[in-house]
């Protein structure tokens, strides 16, 4: 049914000021949203996403909130991987550094993006990892340290059949986003073995402290029941968030399924 990019205007009390809506087509999937700061009152606003039959592309528009506009500026093509779905996965950090990751066919690969003096460049595009699928991301900057980016993911078979564990890699963005090469950490940083033998898409989501910290976390389920949470805090963890589906009820009762958990 496609989608739609939905943005709001607040002022100091909170409330609503002005709002507007950008509508994408059917075949438009796993749409994804990042600002960057211009200067002088505007944002660069980023719109990635996979488009049936096509590919995956990033949208660039120019938002200025005084004015309530969004100003599209123009489109950048990331893949011609035409299947459907094919995810692609966007964070920011403090109103300067976007990463962008996405799969084709089995393999992901990366493209950051730097917002500086009121001028948006970007590395080209790196070839993160493969054979894998079901890539996302999350930036983490520790205090006096380089801004990182973390990168979970399910390493697969060639004909995308996961292989059983769920990993993180760990790079640094400035490196990367000036390099031609990808130097991603040669050693796992993390590798957490799937509970089961899952009938669905299994989907990581990844998230870390936006500053001050390196620690990471990522959500998931691969029995669609157990919600499992796998912590970076010094030693990898994994915590079970809950027992059955939501909302409670005794398994195997419930018909309620978990897909897609985040945090």
């Amino acid at each position: 049914m496609g989608g739609q990019v939905i943005w709001q205007v607040l002022n100091g009390s909170n409330l609503p000021i002005c709002q507007g809506t950008m509508g994408y087509s059917p075949g438009i999937t796993e749409i994804e949203v990042g600002i960057l700061n211009k200067g002088n009152g505007l944002y660069f606003v980023l719109v990635a996403y996979h488009e049936n039959g096509v590919g995956h592309s990033v949208d660039e528009y120019e938002w200025n909130p005084g004015s309530c506009t969004m100003t599209y500026i123009t489109t950048t093509t990331l893949s011609t991987e035409p299947a459907n779905p094919r995810r692609i996965s966007m964070d920011s950090h403090k109103g300067y550094a976007i990463a962008i990751t996405w799969e084709s066919k089995t393999d992901i690969y990366s493209k950051l993006y730097l917002a500086s003096s009121g001028v948006l460049t970007s590395s080209i595009t790196h070839h993160l990892y493969g054979p894998a699928i079901e890539p996302d991301m999350a930036f983490s900057h520790e205090n006096n340290s380089p801004l990182k980016v973390n990168y979970v993911y399910l390493p697969c078979d060639p004909n995308r059949v996961v292989t059983g564990t769920a990993e993180v890699r760990q790079v640094d963005y400035w490196t990367e986003y000036a390099s031609t090469a990808w130097s991603m950490s040669s050693t796992l940083t993390d590798v957490n073995p799937l509970c089961c033998a899952p009938s669905h898409r299994v989907i990581c989501n990844i998230d870390a402290p936006d500053h001050g910290w390196d620690n990471w976390a990522y959500a998931y389920t691969d029995d669609q029941n157990n919600i499992r949470v796998r912590l970076l805090n010094g030693v990898a963890s994994t915590v079970v968030v809950n027992d059955a589906s939501i909302p409670p009820q005794s398994f195997p009762i419930n018909s309620v399924f978990n897909d897609i958990p985040t945090l």
